[in-house]
C-alpha cells in the first residue's frame, strides 16, 4: 500500500510459485519494521494514521501487532538480560561458547561494535574448532581455555 497504489497478492512475477508468500516477502522488504507517516502537526498525523488503519481494514491487510509501537520512547536492550550475559562464567566446552555467541547475536543489529566485543571469544572458538566439524555435539568434546588477559 503506497500513496499511489494498493498492491494485491493476485499477481506473481515469473518464476515465483506462491502468490501469498511472494506478496508477504515483498511487503517485508518494503516495510521491514515500520510504516512512516509524515505530517506537519500531531492532529494531521492522527488523521493520517486513522486513514492508514481504515485502508488496512478495507483491504484486510494485517500487521504483526506484537512488534508495533505507537510512542516515542527509545528502544533499549533489557538491562537484566545484558547483566545476565555479563555474569555468566567463561564457557569451558567449545559447544557452550558456541551457544553463548549465538545467544548474544540478538544484540548484533543495535551494537555498532558488536564484532569487536565478541572478537576474542569468536577467535578462541575458531582456533579450537579449526577447520573440522562445527556442530554443537562435536564442539562439546573440546575444551576452551582463556588467559587472564582475555
Amino acid at each position: 500500500m503506497t500513496d499511489a497504489k494498493v498492491y494485491t497478492p493476485t499477481r506473481v512475477p515469473q518464476g515465483c510459485s506462491d502468490a501469498a508468500l511472494h506478496f508477504q516477502a515483498t511487503v517485508e522488504r518494503c516495510f521491514p519494521n515500520e510504516v512512516l507517516l509524515y505530517a506537519e502537526d500531531v492532529d494531521t498525523y492522527c488523521v493520517k494514521l486513522c486513514e492508514l488503519f481504515l485502508l488496512m481494514n478495507e483491504f484486510k491487510f494485517k500487521l504483526e501487532h506484537r512488534n508495533q509501537a505507537f510512542f516515542n520512547d527509545p528502544v533499549r536492550h533489557d538491562p537484566d538480560r545484558i547483566a545476565a550475559h555479563r555474569e555468566m562464567p567463561l564457557p569451558s566446552p567449545a559447544g557452550v561458547l558456541q551457544q553463548f555467541l549465538c545467544a548474544c547475536n540478538w544484540m548484533r543489529d543495535s551494537s555498532s561494535s558488536f564484532a569487536g566485543h565478541v572478537q576474542t571469544l569468536q577467535k578462541r572458538l575458531d582456533v579450537r574448532l579449526g577447520k573440522g566439524i562445527r556442530t554443537k555435539r562435536a564442539a562439546n568434546k573440546l575444551l576452551v581455555t582463556f588467559t587472564t588477559k582475555e
